[in-house]
């Protein structure tokens, strides 16, 4: 039986490199639409934010200003892609509006293909003034407890004022809505149907509050109790007090206990 030694075939290079060079052409062509589409759809103009709507307020250059900062950030590698409507976030977006502006109640925010941004607000209700007596700085309050806005020092009794020793800021929530709605209408009730003016409400010790009134005398009473209970406490308290004594103060926190100091008011010389 004979043998034969194997002889290996030897591959001709010419197919090496014919099949590099198809690879190579079809990694280029492949790259080169992968890569123009992304320049396409993310770096060119065609998908650009170039208009911005704020809807709900008639003042909103400020807005749009924090706005435009927004698309024209630029990322760690210098590349400024939030102004293209694929990479605009309305969320991060409402967060940076609502961080910036607290005097807006609500912001909404949607994208309109390819080049709007719009924003939907609403302006924060008008409720009170809160002063710091610490700080010495005022702010406007919501109907929500929301410190929106700052405010000048008030006093007298066309201003409804809260006051209290506690170190605030803008955007705080200082009290909820429907204890400062109790407030408001203890002291148009005051003012209405006792003839009672209050210069303002002092709350350090919520839910137990005075009210400064005219004529130097203080109202104490417990902002969790029915606002009818307290008043009926109250005129009944007064009518026992009668006309002929200055009061120096009322305190209605305790249950079914009534406690005031007065003074006899002294005739004239």
């Amino acid at each position: 039986m004979a043998y034969y030694p194997y002889v290996a075939k030897r591959r001709h290079p010419l197919r090496y490199k014919q099949l590099f060079k198809k690879m190579f052409f079809w990694f280029f062509i492949s790259s080169s639409i992968i890569g123009g589409g992304a320049y396409y759809f993310f770096f060119s103009n065609i998908f650009s934010i170039d208009r911005i709507e704020v809807r709900g307020i008639e003042n909103h250059a400020d807005i749009r200003e924090v706005v435009l900062g927004y698309l024209s950030e630029k990322t760690a590698w210098g590349l400024t892609i939030n102004n293209n409507y694929f990479f605009v976030s309305p969320a991060d977006l409402q967060a940076l509006v609502e961080n910036r502006f607290p005097a807006l109640a609500s912001v909404a925010i949607a994208k309109a293909f390819p080049h709007i941004v719009r924003l939907n607000v609403k302006e924060r209700e008008y409720a009170a003034t809160w002063c710091s007596t610490g700080s010495m700085s005022c702010y406007l309050m919501d109907i929500q407890g929301v410190l929106y806005r700052d405010a000048a020092s008030s006093s007298g009794t066309l201003v409804f004022i809260l006051k209290s020793s506690l170190p605030l800021k803008l955007g705080d929530t200082v009290m909820d809505g429907s204890s400062l709605a109790s407030l408001a209408m203890l002291r148009n009730t005051l003012r209405d149907r006792f003839a009672l003016a209050v210069k303002d409400f002092f709350l350090d010790n919520m839910p137990d509050v005075t009210a400064n009134m005219v004529g130097d005398w203080r109202l104490m009473f417990n902002i969790s109790k029915p606002s009818l209970e307290v008043l009926d406490a109250l005129q009944k308290t007064l009518a026992a007090i009668g006309t002929d004594k200055k009061i120096e103060y009322i305190d209605l926190r305790i249950d079914n206990r009534v406690y005031y100091k007065t003074t006899i008011l002294t005739s004239p010389q």
